[in-house]
């Protein structure tokens, strides 16, 4: 019995080493060109390391805890519009993938420790965004209360966040998140379509459809807070993965 309970004891201790070598191995890859804290260029390195980075988003980068980014698949989103506006409804989406979103063109990116802030401005040329969806409350003059699928199609979407910095510290080292974020977007055309929008009516799901593409940008106006807050749960979801895994001091040394 004693030689079974050090067996035991020998195997839980083998597993715990297993994981905490794991959790604790994590290295920046070699490939990742660093910013050094005190550079007067910071923003056109970052601006730079991100795009060199772009072949290894679109694959993943699992030392990172980034996940692949072509496609892009990410959890559920909730919404309540609220009002009596022309798109009334509370709504959830989930299953979402979206394609495009690593051909971003980065305009501008400003990282301010000292000031604990944070600004970003991207431009998407073309995305693509599938996922499932349930509605309940009103779009234009369609009362509505379904579930389904949704196909959208946008160009030329432009996107500018700004973020908090909260400073922590981990295992005596600092880390950020970033936290208080908000995002403005801007779609330029967009083309979306909703399986059973009217539940069981084919012909009034079509015709919902196509009022709804011919008023777009009103929907999109309406829309506008809720695709904001999608944007950036995306983008930050990267940033706050790797300054969650990594101490300041290791992303951006001083030398």
């Amino acid at each position: 019995f004693s030689r079974q309970s050090n067996m035991g004891k020998l195997f839980v201790l083998n597993i715990f080493c297993v994981l905490f070598f794991n959790v604790t191995s994590k290295q920046i890859p070699s490939y990742v060109s660093l910013c050094k804290i005190n550079d007067p260029n910071l923003s056109m390195c970052l601006k730079d390391s991100i795009n060199a980075l772009r072949p290894y988003l679109v694959k993943g980068i699992p030392e990172m805890d980034l996940p692949p980014g072509e496609p892009l698949q990410f959890p559920s989103v909730s919404a309540d519009t609220g009002g009596n506006s022309a798109v009334s409804v509370k709504a959830k989406s989930w299953n979402h993938t979206v394609s495009g979103i690593m051909d971003f063109i980065l305009n501008d990116i400003s990282l301010d420790l000292k000031h604990s802030s944070f600004s970003i401005a991207v431009l998407f040329p073309s995305l693509r965004l599938k996922g499932q969806y349930t509605f309940k409350g009103k779009v234009l003059l369609f009362e509505i209360d379904t579930e389904g699928t949704y196909a959208l199609e946008a160009t030329n979407v432009t996107a500018s966040g700004y973020s908090h910095l909260r400073s922590y510290m981990k295992e005596s080292k600092e880390h950020v998140e970033f936290e208080n974020v908000q995002f403005n977007v801007d779609v330029k055309t967009a083309k979306i379509n909703f399986t059973n929008l009217i539940k069981g009516n084919d012909e009034m799901t079509e015709a919902a459809n196509t009022a709804i593409n011919q008023n777009i940008n009103i929907v999109i106006d309406e829309l506008r807070g809720i695709i904001g807050q999608v944007f950036g749960e995306l983008l930050f979801m990267y940033f706050n993965s790797v300054f969650r895994l990594f101490p300041v001091d290791e992303l951006l040394p001083e030398n």
